[in-house]
C-alpha cells in the first residue's frame, strides 16, 4: 500500500491505537488490583501513552504534513488564494491542537476510572496534563516552523524546540512538586 492511502487516516489510527492501549492498560490494572496485586504500573503506562501521542505524535504529524504540502505545492495554492504564511501555519497549528484536545477529552473516562479505582489525585493529574498540552503546543509550533524549512535548518529548529521544552518542563516540575 502506498503511504498516501494512510495519510488522511492518521488521526483515526492514532485515536484507535491510543484507546486500545488505554483499555488494555486499565483492564490489566483493574484485574491485577482485584487479585490483590500491585496496579501502580497503570499510572506510568497511562501517562506514557498520552505523552507519546501528544508530545511526539502530534508535532511529528504537523512537521510531516507541512513538509508534504510544501513538496506537493499545496502551500503555493493556499498563498495564491490569499492566505498568508502566518495564517496558514496558525490554522495548521490550531487544527493539530484541536485534534490533540479531542484526544484528551476522549480520555476523560480513563481519568475517572483511575480516580475511582486507584484513588489518584485529579488535581495533580490536571497539572501534569496542562504541562503535556503546553509542551505539545510548543513542539507542534516548532515542528510546523521547521517543517517549512529544508534539511539542516529543520534539524536545528527541532533541536531548539526540544531544548526549550526541556527547560519548560524543568521549571514546571519545580512549580508542581515544590522541589
Amino acid at each position: 500500500f502506498p503511504v498516501t492511502i494512510f495519510r488522511g487516516k492518521s488521526f483515526e489510527w492514532t485515536f484507535i491505537a491510543l484507546h486500545l492501549g488505554m483499555l488494555l492498560t486499565v483492564a490489566s490494572g483493574l484485574t491485577r488490583q482485584q487479585r490483590g496485586g500491585d496496579a501502580s504500573f497503570v499510572g506510568g503506562f497511562f501517562w506514557a501513552l498520552m505523552i507519546v501521542v501528544l508530545v511526539l505524535g502530534v508535532p511529528i504529524r504537523g512537521m510531516m504534513d507541512l513538509a508534504e504540502e510544501r513538496r506537493t505545492r499545496n502551500v503555493e495554492l493556499m498563498t495564491a488564494a490569499g492566505v498568508s504564511g502566518v495564517g496558514l501555519a496558525f490554522g495548521k497549528w490550531m487544527s493539530l491542537m484541536t485534534q490533540g484536545l479531542l484526544l484528551v477529552v476522549s480520555l476523560l473516562p480513563y481519568f475517572g476510572m483511575r480516580y475511582f479505582a486507584g484513588g489518584v489525585d485529579l488535581v495533580a493529574d490536571a497539572k501534569v496534563l496542562t504541562l503535556v498540552r503546553l509542551i505539545s503546543g510548543v513542539l507542534t509550533a516548532g515542528g510546523l516552523a521547521s517543517g517549512g524549512l529544508g534539511g539542516l535548518a529543520r534539524l536545528a529548529g527541532g533541536a531548539g524546540t526540544i531544548a526549550f521544552c526541556t527547560m519548560l518542563t524543568s521549571g514546571w516540575l519545580v512549580i508542581v512538586t515544590g522541589k
